[in-house]
């Protein structure tokens, strides 16, 4: 993967589905993918998430996570 920078995302969900999709409506057309490695998610990109970015995506995840669980979906 060249050009492909990995970066730990410090979410605690089993499900990478949220993460993935969070991940690919804020970033059409940047291939992004996740993997889980020592219990940890790590997205490979084109480019490290900045903290602003970073929070963002796991205050939306943390949003989805819980309406999910409560049956509620957007």
């Amino acid at each position: 993967m060249a050009g492909t920078v990995r970066q730990p995302i410090h979410v605690a969900y089993n499900d990478g589905t949220l993460l993935q999709n969070e991940l690919d409506r804020r970033f059409p057309g940047e291939a992004r993918t996740i993997k889980m490695q020592g219990g940890q998610y790590m997205v490979y990109g084109p480019r490290l998430l900045t903290q602003d970015e970073l929070t963002s995506i796991e205050t939306a995840i943390r949003v989805h996570y819980n309406e999910r669980s409560q049956g509620r979906s957007r």
